[in-house]
C-alpha cells in the first residue's frame, strides 16, 4: 500500500488529536468492551478490565463522552441502571483498534500468547489416533 500523503506539515497530521481522544489509558480497551458487547453498565465495564479502577473508568468514560465516542442510554424506567454504548463516532475508532489486535498478533505473538504461540484452529490440531506431526 503506498503511503499516505497529506499536503500538510508533518506538524500539522492529525495524530496528537487523535492520541487525545484514544490513548488515554484504559479508552481502547472501554470502546473495545462496548463494540463487543453492544451496550455494558459501568460495573460490566469495570468487571472485563481487572486492574483499572473505578476512578480511572469513571474518567474515562466522560473523557469519552466528551469527545463523543461514547453516550449513555437512559432508561426511564430505571434510572440506577445507565448502560454506555459507542456513538457512530466511536464505532468510526473500530478499524484503529482492529490494527492495533492485528499489530499485537502478528509481530507480538510471543507477548501477546505466550511460548505456546497463538492457539491453531481445530482443522490443524492432531486427531487422536493419528500420528503427531509438527506444523510449519
Amino acid at each position: 500500500m503506498p503511503p499516505l500523503v497529506v499536503p500538510v506539515s508533518l506538524s500539522g497530521w492529525p495524530i496528537r488529536p487523535s492520541l487525545g481522544a484514544l490513548g488515554r489509558k484504559w479508552a481502547l480497551p472501554v470502546i473495545r468492551d462496548l463494540h463487543i458487547l453492544g451496550e455494558a453498565r459501568f460495573s460490566e465495564l469495570l468487571r472485563s478490565n481487572p486492574g483499572m479502577s473505578e476512578r480511572i473508568l469513571s474518567l474515562r468514560l466522560r473523557d469519552l463522552r466528551r469527545e463523543g465516542l461514547v453516550e449513555r442510554v437512559s432508561d426511564p424506567d430505571d434510572r440506577r441502571q445507565v448502560p454506555y454504548r459507542l456513538t457512530p463516532r466511536g464505532r468510526s475508532a473500530i478499524p484503529i483498534l482492529e490494527g492495533l489486535v492485528l499489530f499485537g498478533i502478528m509481530q507480538l505473538a510471543a507477548d501477546v500468547f505466550g511460548p505456546r504461540g497463538p492457539p491453531r484452529p481445530r482443522s490443524e490440531r492432531s486427531r487422536p489416533g493419528r500420528r503427531d506431526r509438527e506444523l510449519p
